[in-house]
């Protein structure tokens, strides 16, 4: 059925997509927890994983995506044509000559319907009389709209109970992120710091799709907790008290620690681990006045801070203002913000900060481990209100200036500014410590930190742990790290 042939070069757009996998393919994807655990002659409970990642990939013929936000859906059957699992698809790469990688993700475990109301996937594809897939390939079967519509039809016919189920892939999760209303702001800044750490230490970021209010009810009901909280709990730990004491070296950490509430986790899909905590002095996250990011590279006893504005885009009627880039948007807007009374006594509170950093600081300019494009370790990050993305592990448009530039540009009479970081660029230079300095007294770092939290902002404070592998193991490169494709495969080695 549409399958790409020699002289049919044509690519077709994708309503839906079925999956038919080999026996081999099928028991792997199952006992790996890759797919919902179905009962069959082969497999126990006792032999089936049942932790995430919950998704996988697979290769299928070049295609073209539905137009608008149409969600993809992927029907997944096993070598018996039996329905195992209904899922989300997203074109993510090539993999060859003529085919794209499609991954398959949220799936939906079916085998909780009777075993004996199973239809085959012949019996549901005879609509196409000749169209159904004879070998033992893993490639899909792509449906165009009408055999789409066609297919569900025939779907609901043979399971009925399904139906919801499908209707809760396709708009639950984003019924109950839309629900959360003004709290996705504070949610969304913390998000925002939390993915750049996560690119930054090569963890990749796709946690982050998971993110689901389901998790933490609270949200709706009391208007606390952390981003975090949103995450699956199968995909991160949360360290314990003997752990976080062991970190209390570190400048600043152990003041965070004591703010009630403060939620830490860490994560370890590569090495060396992450530690992110996330603080607020104020519960309530609509009343949560912005975020800021301590980032600590443990390796190059090296600090980043950044400090998040965010440019309420929400509120603009005007019709010509709506069509402009984010970029744009953001832009226009730094003028009015350079005049901000309380923005300008920030600046000037970074540096000052960093006059006393530097006094302190170690010397070390001849030091290759310690070289610095820039020793101030101040940025300001600004970003719209509208890009709030919490469930999306893509970035938003946001634009970084170091304190310096923003600082010039409050004094110029300049209405806008011609350059910029963007978030790929800021991160690069934080993933290998090119920007910012160590901290020789932790009291100056705790007193800033005080001042933000007592301003209402949230804190996520960040810890790259020191990579302790063997200097005999080839490093990966930067490219590969900033790559976010990697399926996420937990894992729960020591804490060191």
């Amino acid at each position: 059925m549409n399958r790409e042939t020699d002289s049919d070069s044509k690519i077709y757009k994708a309503s839906g997509f079925i999956i038919r996998l080999s026996k081999r393919r099928y028991r792997g994807l199952v006992s790996n927890g890759a797919l919902p655990y179905k009962p069959d002659k082969w497999s126990s409970p006792d032999s089936v994983s049942t932790t995430y990642p919950n998704e996988f990939e697979e290769p299928v013929d070049q295609f073209e995506l539905p137009r608008g936000k149409q969600p993809l859906l992927v029907f997944v059957f096993n070598h018996q044509e039996q329905l195992i699992g209904i899922g989300l698809g997203k074109r993510v790469g090539t993999a060859g000559t003529g085919l794209h990688r499609l991954k398959i993700s949220n799936i939906q475990n079916v085998s909780q319907i009777a075993l004996s109301s199973y239809a085959s996937m012949s019996e549901m594809l005879d609509v196409y009389e000749n169209e159904v897939i004879k070998q033992e390939s893993t490639l899909g079967l792509l449906l165009k709209f009408n055999q789409y519509i066609g297919f569900i039809k025939r779907v609901f016919s043979c399971y009925p109970e399904i139906a919801k189920m499908i209707l809760e892939l396709i708009t639950g999760k984003q019924d109950r992120i839309e629900e959360l209303g003004e709290k996705k702001e504070a949610l969304g800044n913390r998000r925002a710091f939390i993915r750049g750490v996560l690119v930054g230490t090569g963890q990749g970021t796709e946690i982050l799709e998971h993110f689901d209010p389901k998790h933490h009810p609270k949200y709706k009901a009391e208007g606390t907790g952390h981003y975090s909280d949103g995450l699956d709990p199968d995909l991160f730990s949360e360290i314990d008290a003997k752990e976080i004491r062991k970190l209390y070296h570190i400048p600043g950490f152990k003041l965070i620690q004591k703010i009630p509430r403060t939620k830490t986790m860490i994560l370890w899909k590569k090495h060396p681990p992450l530690i992110i905590a996330e603080a607020s002095k104020e519960p309530l996250l609509e009343q949560q006045t912005g975020a800021s990011l301590v980032y600590y590279d443990e390796d190059y006893d090296t600090f980043v801070i950044s400090q998040l504005i965010v440019i309420d885009d929400e509120m603009e009627d005007n019709e010509k203002y709506k069509k402009k880039s984010k970029k744009n948007k953001i832009n226009q807007s730094l003028f009015q913000l350079s005049q901000d009374p309380e923005l300008q006594q920030e600046a000037k509170d970074m540096e000052s900060l960093y006059a006393e950093f530097s006094k302190s600081a170690s010397e070390g300019a001849n030091d290759l481990s310690s070289y610095k494009f820039n020793n101030n370790p101040f940025f300001i990050t600004f970003r719209l209100k509208s890009q709030h993305n919490l469930d999306n592990k893509k970035t938003s448009q946001e634009m970084v200036l170091p304190i310096e530039y923003w600082r010039l540009f409050q004094e110029s009479s300049e209405k806008h500014l011609k350059r910029h970081f963007n978030n790929m660029v800021f991160t690069a230079l934080i993933s290998k410590a090119w920007v910012g300095t160590a901290i020789e007294h932790p009291k100056l770092l705790e007193e800033w930190l005080n001042k933000v939290l007592n301003a209402g902002r949230s804190v996520i404070f960040a810890i790259k742990r020191k990579n302790e592998a063997s200097d005999s193991t080839e490093e990966e490169s930067d490219d590969s790290k900033m790559e976010t494709n990697d399926s996420y495969s937990p894992s729960t080695p020591p804490f060191h």
